[in-house]
């Protein structure tokens, strides 16, 4: 989906309500309910990729969500024409590189200058699910914006305020939250975000966060219907 034009003022400040409607532009693809791993699969595919964030978690996390197919480096891996991986993590790329996962390295990408990520092009950056750990995103994403100019695409992921099981838990009078996320995203929100790091947005796509039960007949439909409320948030701007 896309945001329609007249709103692009408000994204990049130069127009402000405090009561702002943004009916969102559907394209066809929205109404098709899938997973984030199978569309940020679909995105990289014959693509060069940096992915940032590529340990997810710990060992541990790597190797049960390889045994189910869960695994988002390994799946990136099979379908970018070139996937190198970055984490922050020493630990979890020692064990990356033990597995065979040669092209991944710790380094912290806004302080460290590697020719292997400056030294040639790139087709996407790929940031997901690392927004909402970041103290000052804005600030985070234009120092990226500023140093990687030879990437085309970036490409985030981030939770959705709007999910459903938002609500429901809300109405209990409670709220079930990863305690190191900093922030809920909506779709006008990341797009924010990314519009005032010197970004400009192409498309939003909304997603569910783990995989989609086939046998859950009723409830993919319901989700097919009424995308907004999916659980997850994709966005791919360029620089």
């Amino acid at each position: 989906m896309k945001i329609p034009d007249p709103v692009t003022p408000y994204l990049q400040g130069a127009e402000f309500s405090g009561g702002l409607v943004v009916r969102f532009e559907m394209a066809p693809e929205d109404r098709h309910y899938r997973s984030r791993i199978d569309l940020l699969v679909e995105i990289s595919q014959g693509k060069n990729v940096i992915h940032l964030g590529c340990v997810d978690h710990d060992p541990d996390t790597v190797k049960k969500k390889l045994r189910h197919d869960k695994w988002l480096h390994a799946r990136l891996c099979n379908s970018a024409t070139h996937c190198f991986g970055v984490d922050i993590n020493a630990e979890g790329i020692r064990f990356l590189q033990e597995m065979g996962y040669a092209d991944t390295s710790c380094l912290d990408i806004l302080e460290t200058d590697d020719t292997r990520l400056t030294a040639r092009s790139w087709d996407l950056l790929l940031v997901p699910e690392v927004l909402e750990h970041i103290g000052n995103p804005v600030d985070f994403l234009s120092r990226i914006h500023k140093k990687y100019r030879n990437i085309d695409r970036l490409v985030v992921t981030v939770p959705n305020a709007f999910t459903k099981s938002n609500f429901r838990n809300a109405g209990r009078g409670a709220e079930v939250i990863n305690s190191d996320h900093r922030y809920w995203f909506t779709p006008y929100t990341i797009a924010k975000v990314v519009s005032q790091a010197g970004f400009r947005v192409e498309r939003l796509l909304m997603c569910r966060s783990g995989i989609i039960k086939k046998r859950s007949l009723i409830k993919n439909l319901y989700y097919s219907a009424f995308p907004l409320i999916r659980s997850n948030i994709i966005l791919v701007a360029a620089w």
